[in-house]
């Protein structure tokens, strides 16, 4: 494969890009003529067509216009002051953030030959709308392009944006990418008959660096690092009409896509084999449920939901709302009950009738998915619950489904089938009447709209009379506002017949389920089932590491410090456990069958796959808190107003806005005040501290972290008498200066920390 140096950094990269994947330089070749910028391996302008020589250079700022500022709300690199410095290493300061992020690159096979085919008119008209096919799925599922390139687009998934489920749109994405891509391949091989595009697109998910280069004149924000390469890598891989991921992504997207593995692959610049995936189509996400499962500290929880699914078919319905953050078990906890349910009624019918074969389900339980990218697509969780009816147990195409439609809504409402048949029928796209489809169009929005609330009301209605009814939908912290709407039309029909609202949600301010919660509880106390699942106790958490590995495995001393890391959160523990094992920290024996942790330092790194939902939460912030947070993360797990304030340089009252906002948003906890330092407030999880302090790039860390230590050093010698507080800020000031890279200031403080602790005769410290 042919390659060019990158001019700055002297990477080699594949002669079609046009941006260094390693230091994102240009590598365009600017035309003369009309300065587009071509790529490295062009013969002829492609905007033009001017001829290129061997002796025509690769764009250089001064070459081309300056590109558009992209907007972004993210820090950026502090330009120098001085242009001439540009060439000096060390001589500017690299602001910006630090993300988990997903990254697709797409690139057309064969473009060039394209070009010479069809002319250069024509290619490029045809490239335009490429890139429109491409952006448009790229932006429905969230993402962001960064580089339009001679033949394909560079975007990201969680540079700017963050969602913890960045890996999953990355590769939705792509599949729609392709699926569109073929549709308008079709339509260009009709007009170019010898003409058969195909797309490569390739995703990966990893540390990025999002900043700024350039400088004050000629700069661009983006995302770069190691992932961005890979995710190259990828894309050059991948058979042309398909995808390739990594194996990181894969791990975060296996639940929710069918993939084939292609095994391992020998990837430039990587010394070891990428084991690399072909995502096939989407599936439904599995419920990972084990009958082997020990439900650990969740005894109480399961009894409360399976009373209550027990007493539906008695005539009592019920809403039930799951609540507590992300990882806690709500699902396992649903799809336990389900499953049991399930067991029971087989076990019972088994005995009842002495044949196992015969299953009758004693009530629907259909399954509606809320999704944080389905939150501008209109009753998409209706639409995932009326589907889940049509399908149930049943796997059918759509002609398939058209039948049944009509058989069960005939069986459902006989001759009133045609009063809500219709809005049903148009709502999933099955064939339906034009005369009758013509009148449903003509009518008023507010009409149609209770119209088809009614529909779905009577559907549920319906329904319940066969068997009990339990609607359940799943994230309701995601639902979109239409959903939300039809759902509070459809509520009061828990009073007189045999249906469950069921509902798992996280606690997001942000949500619009975070009001409707209150909603329940004000309008239907009497109808709600409130379960909060909390998090794991020491004692249930060693349980839980011994399920993952076995009882002998880990000292109390290393069960300690997972279970106070992961903050009791079952998933953070499996997911900090796994990470452990695949950083080669947590080893296993294979003759004593016993895992082993072999440096405890580094149970403390935060798994990559915790970062993006931490993240997420972080991202929501507005810019000001965002910053607020971060460097409150820098001076530690508890500081102080005063001294924030001073580091941030803010006035106290802009300060304290700020801080309110962060205890509004449950990340801090006000306590009492300390002297001279002012009031102290503690970071409510360790995690979240640790993820904000990570998104922080190390010189500013360190830039943070001597203000900090300076500030305090100079009113320690103000207030050396007060001395309650020296044995604790010798030890602050110690850390802050060593992790400034101040090695005789660190050793200065830590010498007079033990001169007082000698002092007070507190000899082990």
């Amino acid at each position: 494969m042919a390659t060019i140096l990158c001019p700055n950094c002297n990477y080699e990269n594949e002669d079609k890009l046009r941006y260094c994947i390693n230091c994102g330089t240009s590598l365009a070749k600017a035309c003369p003529e009309c300065q587009y910028a071509n790529v490295p391996i062009a013969k002829y302008c492609g905007m033009c067509g001017y001829a290129f020589t061997e002796t025509t250079p690769l764009e250089t700022a001064d070459s081309l216009a300056p590109p558009s500022p992209r907007t972004s709300t993210q820090p950026v690199i502090a330009p120098a002051s001085d242009p001439k410095q540009a060439d000096q290493l060390g001589t500017r300061e690299l602001i910006g953030e630090r993300h988990v992020a997903s990254i697709l690159l797409a690139d057309v096979r064969g473009s060039t030959e394209l070009m010479e085919q069809v002319g250069t008119e024509d290619w490029v008209d045809i490239m335009n709308r490429i890139f429109q096919v491409l952006e448009a799925e790229i932006y429905r599922m969230g993402g962001e392009i960064d580089q339009y390139r001679g033949d394909g687009v560079l975007a990201f998934f969680g540079a700017s944006s963050v969602h913890a489920d960045d890996p999953e749109r990355a590769v939705l994405a792509a599949l729609f990418i392709q699926r569109s891509f073929k549709q308008f391949a079709r339509k260009v091989q009709k007009q170019f008959p010898d003409i058969d595009l195909k797309l490569r697109v390739g995703v990966n998910s990893g540390e990025v660096i999002v900043t700024r280069i350039g400088n004050e004149q000629y700069y661009e924000n983006t995302a770069m690092g190691g992932a961005v390469a890979l995710a190259a890598r990828m894309e050059s891989s991948a058979e042309p009409g398909t995808v390739l991921v990594s194996q990181f992504t894969h791990q975060q997207t296996e639940d929710r896509f069918k993939y084939q593995d292609l095994g391992e692959i020998t990837v430039k610049g990587i010394s070891e084999p990428v084991r690399v995936y072909r995502p096939l189509k989407p599936k439904k996400a599995k419920r990972r449920y084990s009958q082997a499962q020990q439900w650990i500290g969740r005894e109480e929880q399961v009894e409360r939901l399976r009373t209550a699914v027990e007493d539906l078919p008695k005539g009592n319905g019920s809403i039930v709302l799951v609540n507590g953050e992300k990882g806690m078990g709500k699902s396992f906890l649903v799809e336990h009950v389900r499953q049991e349910v399930r067991r029971n009624w087989i076990l019972q019918t088994s005995i009842e009738t002495g044949e196992e074969s015969v299953i009758s389900r004693p009530m629907r339980w259909f399954v509606g998915d809320c999704r944080s990218y389905g939150q501008s697509w209109p009753y998409s969780v209706w639409f995932d619950l009326i589907n889940t009816w049509l399908h149930y147990g049943v796997k059918r195409t759509h002609e398939e489904v058209s039948v049944f439609f009509k058989q069960e809504t005939q069986s459902l409402w006989g001759e009133e089938k045609d009063h809500y048949a219709p809005y049903l029928q148009l709502f999933l796209n099955l064939p339906i009447d034009p005369a009758v489809e013509a009148k449903l169009k003509a009518m008023d929005a507010q009409t149609y709209q209770k119209n088809f609330f009614d529909a779905v009301c009577e559907w549920a209605i319906a329904l319940s009379e066969q068997k009990p009814l339990i609607l359940n939908f799943s994230n309701i912290h995601w639902i979109d506002t239409s959903s939300l709407e039809l759902l509070k039309h459809c509520l009061p029909l828990v009073d007189s017949h045999r249906i469950m609202f069921l509902m798992t949600m996280r606690p997001v301010r942000t949500s619009p389920a975070w009001l409707f919660r209150h909603y329940l509880g004000t309008e239907y106390p009497h109808r709600l089932v409130w379960i909060e699942v909390p998090p794991l106790g020491p004692s249930e958490a060693d349980q839980l590491i011994e399920q993952v590995l076995n009882e002998e495995s880990l000292t109390a001393k290393e069960r300690k410090i997972i279970f106070e890391r992961s903050e009791g959160n079952p998933f953070f523990i499996r997911e900090i456990i796994r990470s452990m094992i695949d950083r080669n920290v947590l080893i296993l024996d294979s003759d004593t069958n016993i895992w082993s942790i072999t440096d405890l330092d580094a149970v403390a790194e935060l798994p990559d796959s915790l970062q993006g939902i931490l993240q997420e939460y972080i991202a929501s912030l507005s810019v000001e808190d965002r910053h607020v947070l971060q460097v409150a993360s820098v001076l530690g797990n508890q500081f102080w107003d005063s001294l924030l304030g001073q580091v941030l340089e803010m006035e106290p009252d802009s300060l304290q806005t700020h801080l309110t906002s962060l205890q509004r948003n449950q990340l801090i906890t006000e306590g009492g005040h300390e002297g001279f330092l002012g009031v102290v407030y503690t970071f409510n999880s360790t995690l979240m501290r640790d993820a904000a302090y990570a998104g922080l790039l190390k010189p500013q860390r360190s830039a943070y972290h001597l203000r900090c230590a300076e500030l305090i050093e100079g009113w320690v010698e103000e207030h050396v008498e007060d001395t309650s507080y020296l044995s604790q800020i010798y030890g602050y000031l110690a850390h802050h200066f060593n992790q400034a890279g101040k090695p005789e200031k660190e050793m200065r403080f830590h010498v007079l920390a033990a001169e007082y602790a000698e002092k007070i005769h507190a000899n082990d410290e």
